[in-house]
């Protein structure tokens, strides 16, 4: 089951938008963040051909630069410590630019090492021959004035978790469990969890030449704003393709919400992308509110119910028993009849919400039912066929409920003969002539004509049909329907039967 609970404020949309507009279109997937990592390493290889000094104690080297960055390997461990040359692992990698960036990786790392001279001076080179990383974090470290210092997000920080391997041509394959970012400013925090393969060559990614690949299945994603804000998505099995955005374009893929799930988005007036929640097969609970008339709801199948605030929404119930559920009384929305579908307009700010495969509405005071050519349009026109009269609405709200629930108009119809009002209009065991007579005047306003009443009276007397079933073939009769259409076609009042 999903949970998916998102609130943007304005200015938050309006920071998402500038950042979607000065960074690449790729931004945002979970590759694009792994290139930081080959990138920026390839960028201290270069920066960081030669040490100035070097610290060995226990199972730590220090190597430090003439820049003042240095680089650490912990858990050291030489195959032979008196060796002038050999291999040698360790289990963490430190490097550190003071103001500049941090980047620490844990795992297993081997390497080829050998004692040289370089002009004239003691060195040490290291050739890396594999790693296996378990855990990946970056650091900016950047001041304010840097003009590499991101004025939106000011400094950030990205750890990855996984088990990737890289041999030494710069190949890396592996998955990744988890991935973590925060930032100063803008995001307070932003995780990642699934089960996600990784591809890449770090040679090739460094030179711009490829991307990272990385696709797999999203468990979650949640992100937490400074100002409040939040996109928390949990409990999902999304499917996500190489290079593929973690956007609100995950939200429309149906497939990966087939469960019972619980959506609720609220939206700024003004947005520069459209949300369409498609929440796929289930009894869904969906919350939908703002969005300047670019957040639609796609329920699916189901029996499904969706709680609609402000702004302008398109909401197509799908398959199933569908409710949408308006805060406040009946008398403050104007309910009107478009094609298959039903416009509910808010009478104090003219608000339009569009209603496809909608069957029923729920406001504060009364529940309405726009199933005029369902089971509640069926009800409706049964009480006018047997009673001749509009139906009251318990009575009603209890025959719908039954009918919803799988009694078949006849069957209902029969259950009408039990009733005491029948049986006073009737008699306790009414005679076929005084059926098909009552049947007439209820839905023709008139005497049967003799060519009809001898059709009924033979279909009765033979048991060709019940009498159950001629009232129920009276009751969906083109008269019956053209008579009670125009009562019913902004909907049918009724009362929501709880037993």
């Amino acid at each position: 089951m999903a949970n998916i609970n998102i609130k943007l404020s304005q200015n938050m949309v309006n920071a998402n938008y500038q950042q979607l507009i000065k960074s690449p279109p790729t931004n945002g997937s979970l590759g694009t963040l792994f290139d930081v990592f080959p990138k920026l390493g390839a960028q201290w290889a270069r920066d960081h051909a030669y040490y100035s000094a070097l610290d060995f104690g226990g199972d730590q080297a220090r190597f430090s630069f003439p820049d003042g960055a240095s680089m650490t390997y912990t858990g050291l461990v030489l195959e032979d410590p008196y060796a002038a040359a050999g291999k040698a692992s360790a289990t963490k990698l430190s490097l550190y630019y003071s103001g500049v960036m941090s980047i620490v990786e844990g795992g297993q790392f081997n390497f080829n090492y050998a004692n040289t001279t370089i002009n004239g001076a003691n060195s040490v080179s290291i050739t890396p021959t594999s790693v296996l990383l378990n855990d990946l974090s970056f650091s900016t470290l950047l001041p304010a004035y840097s003009p590499s210092y991101d004025p939106v997000t000011g400094n950030v920080y990205i750890t990855v978790k996984g088990a990737i391997r890289g041999d030494i041509n710069g190949n890396n394959v592996g998955t990744i469990s988890k991935v973590t970012a925060t930032a100063d400013k803008y995001i307070a925090s932003t995780t990642v969890e699934g089960n996600f393969n990784l591809s890449s060559n770090s040679n090739s990614v460094a030179q711009g030449l490829s991307k990272s690949s990385v696709s797999g299945v999203m468990s979650s994603s949640v992100t937490e704003y400074y100002d409040g804000s939040y996109n928390r998505i949990t409990g999902v099995s999304v499917s996500l393709s190489a290079n593929q955005q973690i956007d609100e374009k995950l939200l429309a893929d149906e497939s990966s919400f087939a469960g019972a799930d619980v959506i609720s988005v609220d939206l700024p007036g003004v947005m520069y992308s459209d949300y369409l929640i498609a929440s796929g097969a289930g009894a869904d609970l969906i919350t939908v509110n703002g969005g300047g008339g670019r957040l639609h709801v796609n329920a699916g199948s189901g029996n499904d119910a969706i709680n609609v605030g402000t702004g302008n929404h398109n909401i197509d119930g799908g398959t199933g028993m569908d409710t949408v559920i308006m805060a406040g009384n009946a008398s403050n929305f104007a309910i009107t009849p478009v094609g298959s579908a039903f416009q509910l307009r808010v009478k104090s700010n003219g608000d339009i919400d569009s209603l496809f495969n909608v069957e029923r509405l729920q406001f504060s005071d009364k529940s309405i039912a726009l199933d005029i050519n369902g089971t509640a349009g069926q009800a409706y026109r049964l009480y006018q066929a047997a009673f001749g009269r509009k139906p009251d609405l318990e009575g009603l709200g209890y025959w719908i409920k039954d009918m919803d629930k799988g009694s078949s108009l006849t069957t209902v119809a029969a259950g009408f003969f039990q009733s005491a009002e029948f049986q006073k209009l009737y008699g306790a065991n009414p005679s076929t002539t005084t059926l098909i007579t009552n049947f007439y005047q209820n839905v023709l306003h008139r005497a049967p004509d003799q060519a009809g009443f001898d059709y009924w009276n033979n279909q009765l007397s033979k048991g060709q049909i019940t009498a159950a079933g001629a009232l129920a073939s009276f009751c969906e009769s083109t008269e019956n329907q053209a008579q009670v259409i125009g009562t019913i076609q902004n909907g049918i009042e009724f009362k929501l039967w709880l037993g």
